[in-house]
């Protein structure tokens, strides 16, 4: 091999070695590109997961009120509860109270019916009396 052949294949074999570094570095420049789309994404990814745990706080936060107002309504509901038995107690003795005042009217009544009658049976008697007089005068 002369000496013009071994520039030649030196220089090719130097632009061969050029291509492959234009080809290194487009590669490499890709490369870069992706891993920025990557750490992109990774920031997104990390900013979509601290609004997820944002959010996560909310709904247990929303939750604990949630089970606070059913502890309320369940103490509501035990008082209600209370408080109908204390009505139904109360319209017992309502009516014990309304039978014994009827039981205790209608022998009321009964007796001023016998009394009414009794007045009026006197009545005839003392206007007959009168008449009886009147009539001898």
């Amino acid at each position: 091999m002369d000496n013009d052949q071994f520039q030649e294949l030196v220089l090719d074999q130097l632009g061969s070695l050029g291509n492959r570094m234009e080809r290194l570095d487009s590669r490499q420049d890709r490369f870069e590109e992706g891993l920025q789309h990557l750490q992109s994404d990774q920031q997104e990814i990390r900013s979509g997961l601290q609004q997820l745990h944002s959010n996560q706080q909310q709904l247990k936060a929303g939750q604990q009120q949630i089970w606070t107002s059913i502890d309320t309504i369940a103490v509501s509901q035990e008082q209600m509860q209370q408080d109908i038995q204390t009505i139904k107690g109360d319209i017992i003795n309502i009516r014990q109270s309304q039978a014994r005042v009827e039981h205790d009217l209608s022998g009321k009544v009964n007796a001023l019916f016998d009394f009414r009658e009794s007045q009026i049976e006197t009545n005839q008697r003392v206007s007959e009396r009168l008449e009886r007089l009147e009539a001898k005068r």
